[in-house]
């Protein structure tokens, strides 16, 4: 029995050793406090653009960080504006293209068609000169006795019923009218002409002479 009293602790001990746990738990209880709340309470510091200060920290104050929202807003507003009137400008563009090109093809088209009226246009020309030229071999063809239908009294000029005088007076003339002599200083086309018609004007008088 007297062991069993002698192994239980004083009174005192133990309400000394509960207050010390009491102690150490309120002074990590403050601490912990105080670090929480230094925590969540920050500093304050100054605007970075006004240098006025920010009370629970930051770059910016109040009036600059709507500023900034607002420049941010004004450049997206730029930058929008830019481009539509690139998208505009673009736009023209291609329009002023296409009408170039619509232009060319015209003009293109204006040209070939204008090239084509050139061509028919000479074409008809040819035509009629080649006609011409057909025309005045056949009347110079009669006219030296160059085919059947030749007529000694056209090519002199005289009537059907003429007298030997008057073939020969005329005769005379158109020899002279045609000399070599009066075309020698002419082109050989003309010289060409003459002698034609001073050969006719000899077959036309040989088969006048002939059947007076």
């Amino acid at each position: 029995m007297a062991q069993a009293v002698a192994s239980t602790p004083a009174p005192s001990n133990v309400g000394t050793m509960l207050w010390t746990g009491a102690g150490v738990v309120a002074v990590f209880a403050v601490g912990g406090a105080g670090f929480f709340f230094t925590k969540r309470r920050r500093p304050s510091s100054k605007c970075r653009t006004c240098g006025v200060m920010v009370p629970g920290g930051g770059d910016l104050c109040q009036a600059c960080r709507h500023e900034a929202a607002e420049g941010l807003r004004r450049a997206a507003l730029e930058r929008a504006e830019q481009e539509r009137l690139e998208k505009e400008k673009s736009k023209r563009q291609h329009e002023q293209e296409e009408a170039w090109r619509a232009e060319q093809v015209r003009q293109e088209e204006l040209a070939r068609r204008q090239q084509m009226e050139r061509s028919r246009r000479e074409e008809e020309a040819r035509l009629e000169e080649e006609q011409r030229r057909r025309d005045e071999d056949a009347r110079e063809r009669r006219e030296y006795g160059l085919d059947a239908e030749f007529d000694p009294y056209a090519v002199l000029g005289l009537a059907q019923d003429a007298s030997r005088e008057s073939i020969e007076s005329a005769y005379e003339q158109a020899k002279s009218k045609y000399d070599a002599d009066q075309v020698a200083h002419l082109s050989a086309e003309v010289q060409e002409h003459f002698k034609l018609k001073a050969q006719a004007v000899e077959r036309a008088y040989q088969m006048l002479t002939a059947a007076v």
